[in-house]
């Protein structure tokens, strides 16, 4: 790091690498929404000095030794919050107390700096706001970016104002900043779910993903007397309504979003149901679906018993993760006492202690009554002998006959189980499996029937 390299270095670049775009723009973009995060953490950063205090980019702390998600709480120490904290040693800036108190005898104070950091905000997302990608996927990375700088420090300028009205005790003002911050986080959270696994932060790998505390942030509204969720002038909420025998997936996931939001909606019928089109505000016919979020919306679906299964017939797992049946064209469940069983990343997987697992189709018609089965099979982990996969045919409602042979233990790669010139009118297929450890999985895909 080189404090003396000239700006013209970067833009140089920038314009080498992104020509369809301003580099003087972009740059100013970067720099001024590049800001507002040091200036955050030199503000309340006096007791919050170790890495574990403060995890800027999730307004986050280690949850053992301090609070995880920080508030605005008056209290100070390494489980307070915004309010009762005191600048970095060194630091001009005014802290929150003698901000609230109007002690800050000629220094920047917190509501000044939360103005500094609104403006640079709106001045950063503003120059890019033109800026198109193209299909560069460098480029759309670069400005997810500075949307997500911003936005993070529109929500730290709210939260700063939230904290200093809230020492001064002025609480309905407070609220309404909070209320703003909860706004600027719904944002910054889509926008980070979209880009970025919350695993590969380490600092909040431990969180599921990026909504991991969006709770948390509307508690601070409705703790100050907020009600409900906050009018949010660029997020709208889809409301998932009166769903039955099925359930829907939505991409990006959570149901706020900002304005101009193109949705996937997925529908997944259960066992023994099938999808039969989108009520409410989604007029399309197909599943998956996209609708366009530029208002409130409402959305429905309809699922019907199915017609039965007939063969060809495949199961490729496409479901959303956590998926334990589906219905026709390709009805199956799962059971499982204990321990994970479900779709995961477009496979089916088990994993951790808890028993066998059992997978069951429902019954499919043969048409032409001669058919193949086959399943690939993959492994992770510690996997020894105890832990095996059988697949099983059940042949016009016979006794369950095992295909090709048993796998026990881990696999080096993509094993196959296959059998041909299957006769008969109807076949379920059923596969039991068992690991015993959280660190041991099997993996299931492309379960198939071919017609001969």
């Amino acid at each position: 790091y080189n404090p003396e390299i000239r700006d013209e270095l970067f833009k140089n670049m920038m314009a080498k690498r992104f020509p369809s775009v301003s580099a003087k723009d972009m740059f100013e973009a970067w720099t001024l929404a590049s800001r507002s995060l040091p200036k955050v953490t030199e503000l309340i950063m006096k007791d919050w000095a170790l890495d574990f205090h403060w995890y800027p980019e999730g307004c986050w702390s280690d949850p053992r030794r301090c609070t995880g998600f920080r508030t605005i709480a008056d209290a100070m120490g390494a489980k307070g919050g915004f309010a009762g904290q005191d600048v970095a040693r060194g630091s001009n800036l005014c802290n929150i107390a003698d901000s609230a108190a109007g002690k800050c005898n000629g220094k920047m104070s917190s509501y000044q700096l939360a103005d500094k950091m609104e403006t640079n905000a709106k001045q950063a997302l503003s120059l890019i706001s033109s800026m198109q990608s193209g299909g560069d996927a460098e480029l759309d990375m670069a400005l997810n970016n500075i949307k997500q700088l911003g936005t993070l420090s529109a929500y730290y300028a709210h939260k700063i104002r939230g904290a200093t009205f809230l020492k001064a005790g002025e609480l309905e003002k407070a609220r309404d900043e909070m209320g703003q911050a909860y706004c600027r986080w719904i944002s910054y959270t889509r926008l980070m779910e979209s880009t970025y696994y919350s695993q590969s932060f380490r600092s909040v790998s431990i969180t599921p993903d990026w909504k991991y505390a969006d709770a948390a942030a509307l508690k601070e509204y409705t703790d100050l007397g907020g009600k409900g969720i906050p009018e949010c002038e660029d997020l709208f909420t889809l409301s998932i309504e009166g769903i039955t025998n099925g359930t829907i997936a939505l991409n990006p996931a959570g149901g706020v979003y900002e304005n101009g939001t193109q949705l996937t909606l997925t529908a997944s019928p259960e066992y023994g149901y099938a999808f039969a089109g989108w009520v409410g505000d989604l007029t399309d016919s197909k599943s998956p679906a996209t609708l366009l979020m530029d208002r409130k919306k409402k959305v429905g679906a309809k699922f019907v018993p199915s017609n039965p299964d007939t063969a060809p017939w495949s199961e490729t797992f496409e479901q959303a993760d956590g998926t334990q049946s589906h219905g026709s064209p390709s009805s199956w469940k799962v059971e499982r006492k204990k321990g994970t069983f479900q779709v995961s990343g477009n496979r089916l997987m088990i994993n951790g202690a808890g028993g066998e697992g059992v997978f069951e189709t429902a019954e499919i018609t043969l048409p032409r009554g001669v058919v193949d089965v086959s399943l690939d099979v993959q492994s992770s982990g510690g996997l020894d002998s105890g832990d095996e996969v059988k697949l099983f045919i059940i042949v016009d409602g016979g006794k369950p006959e095992l295909v090709d042979q048993e796998i026990k233990g881990a696999l080096n790669d993509t094993q196959s189980l296959s059998q041909t010139g299957i006769k008969g009118k109807t076949i379920k297929l059923r596969i039991e499996s068992k690991v015993s450890a959280s660190d041991e999985f099997y993996f299931f895909d492309n379960l198939k029937l071919q017609a001969k």
